[in-house]
């Protein structure tokens, strides 16, 4: 019967050193990787409700609103700039 060898290879001890030594380079990129899934999402969403059919401005000022009443709301909430605009804001 073949023992495993336990022993740790070289590399991986040295890998273990930096992550101990290093902890900051963990932290780092924790953050970016939670800074670019949110970027990610947002970028996903954003352009899930731009392409959608329904006015956003009429769907909150509702079905019967008048015409003054659903610009009043586009211009409230950015809706009547470009899309490159609104992505940023």
């Amino acid at each position: 019967m073949k023992r495993k060898n336990l022993s740790k290879s070289p590399e991986k001890s040295e890998e273990n050193q930096q992550m101990i030594a290093f902890p900051h380079r963990i932290i780092f990129k924790s953050i970016f990787a939670i800074l670019a899934g949110a970027l990610l999402i947002y970028t996903v969403v954003f352009f899930a409700v731009s392409i959608m059919p329904v006015d956003p401005a009429r769907a909150i000022a509702g079905p019967y609103a008048p015409e003054s009443t659903i610009a009043a709301v586009r211009e409230q909430f950015g809706l009547d700039r470009p899309l490159p605009v609104q992505y940023i804001l």
